[in-house]
């Protein structure tokens, strides 16, 4: 865990509506969502979206047990930068897939927060 005071935001989206290259994952993401994370001042949390790619057939999405519970596929982080899409629905993003949600990632990304909001 981070020793920093300091959060992220996170909206979290689960999809079977992504593709992949070998560089990203790109996703139709909500023009809505994208335009509040651009619109964010300096100095406010940042936000990120997280997205579960989940496989195509919903029997494969998940399996429980009491030892365990698997999400199958990954998750990657993304943070939108730049101007406000003028799109009314989505916009398409490419996510890097080196943006993996890891426990070290998570950290990285409440450390970038805390430089952020101190500047």
């Amino acid at each position: 865990m981070s020793d920093s005071p300091f959060g992220i935001d996170v909206q979290l989206k689960a999809s079977v509506g992504w593709t992949m290259t070998p560089q990203v994952v790109k996703y139709d993401l909500d023009a809505a969502a994208y335009n509040r994370m651009v619109d964010r001042v300096v100095g406010e949390i940042p936000l990120y979206v997280f997205l579960l790619c989940l496989p195509f057939f919903q029997a494969e999405w998940i399996t429980l047990s009491e030892e365990e519970t698997v999400l199958r596929n990954c998750c990657y982080w993304y943070r939108a930068t730049g101007a406000p899409t003028p799109n009314k629905t989505t916009i398409s993003v490419e996510i890097p897939r080196t943006n993996l949600v890891t426990a070290d990632a998570l950290n990285w990304l409440i450390k970038q927060a805390r430089k952020e909001l101190v500047l």
